[in-house]
């Protein structure tokens, strides 16, 4: 291997290993053959888990119509910006913002790789959120129930 050629698979390794979002690259056969530790904390699994196996049995609540890496697979066409639900192998249940976008070389389709954001946390936090301000205006709503002024009619 050229020194070239290596510096810039370490390169390429240094970032995706280092940037904040969930890297997963698949081959055109749907093998995972880059997975970073960002997306396995999305996913609720170690990098090992996923890392050279079929994306459907890392993945096996996926079918090749619902994953967003085996339809750009299929198409070739990315996918931006698309919510995904799975359950990962430990029954978790997962849930991502994804752009899906198809690897080329020299005109030829070689894999496809997945930006994905957990939306997870997000959606567990809106949900406490809306709690909150149901309790508050539940509580306010009492308050003005209780505080009421009362009206006083004299019948002559």
């Amino acid at each position: 291997m050229s020194a070239e050629l290596y510096n810039t698979r370490e390169l390429l390794e240094a970032i995706l290993t280092s940037i904040d979002e969930g890297i997963h690259v698949i081959d055109t056969k749907g093998i995972t053959i880059f997975y970073n530790a960002v997306a396995a904390v999305h996913d609720g699994l170690e990098i090992t888990e996923v890392l050279g196996r079929p994306l459907l049995e890392a993945f096996p609540s996926l079918t090749r119509h619902s994953s967003t890496l085996l339809k750009v697979i299929e198409t070739g066409k990315p996918i931006t910006y698309k919510g995904q639900s799975y359950v990962n192998l430990h029954g978790k249940m997962i849930e991502t913002m994804n752009t899906t976008l198809p690897i080329f070389v020299e005109g030829s389709l070689i894999g496809a790789v997945e930006i994905a954001k957990d939306v997870s946390r997000l959606r567990v936090l809106s949900e406490r959120l809306l709690d909150l301000e149901s309790t508050i205006t539940k509580q306010k709503k009492s308050r003005r129930t209780i505080m009421a002024p009362s009206i006083h009619f004299r019948i002559f």
